[in-house]
């Protein structure tokens, strides 16, 4: 995890390194640039300058990030420790925003959920993850799937 705002173009290092290290921490919740351009009221393009080290990272774009990155960390924290409070855990993924409960989640996206999930089975092996339909076979219902797979309910509000 990072500590404060270093490394998220806030300090002193080259501006290609604070733009290449942006991206990286980017991809890796796997949040589309138009995400963190609609957050930051820009276009793709200017998210794209920045990552590229053609343009310097605003101070409030940098923040944003970091947050983000810090809330994904602690998301995959909470995840593990439902998974390991269960005998057999399960975590429910989906395809498009619209089949996601609204909330924080929701608005980060599929891909990014998709992303905690992963970080999760990193450090809980026996973790299932699977689609609402996938885990409905393992349950035997969408109610039961909802009830005992872990979902976006677990994870912290800020």
């Amino acid at each position: 995890m990072v500590d404060g705002n270093k490394g998220y173009g806030l300090d002193d290092s080259p501006v290609r390194a604070r733009g290449a290290q942006f991206k990286v921490v980017r991809e890796r919740m796997h949040l589309p640039s138009s995400y963190i351009a609609a957050r930051c009221g820009v276009s793709r393009i200017t998210v794209s300058r920045w990552e590229s080290g053609v343009t310097r990272i605003p101070p409030a774009a940098a923040a944003l990030l970091w947050e983000l990155d810090n809330y994904s960390h602690r998301c995959v924290d909470a995840v593990v420790d439902a998974a390991r409070a269960r005998t057999a855990p399960m975590v429910v993924v989906w395809e498009h925003a619209e089949e996601m409960p609204p909330g924080r989640g929701r608005d980060l996206g599929p891909r990014w959920w998709r992303a905690v999930a992963g970080r999760a089975m990193d450090r809980v092996p026996a973790l299932i993850v699977g689609s609402p339909r996938e885990l409905d076979r393992i349950t035997g219902s969408r109610e039961r799937t909802m009830a005992e797979a872990i979902g976006l309910g677990v994870t912290p509000i800020r």
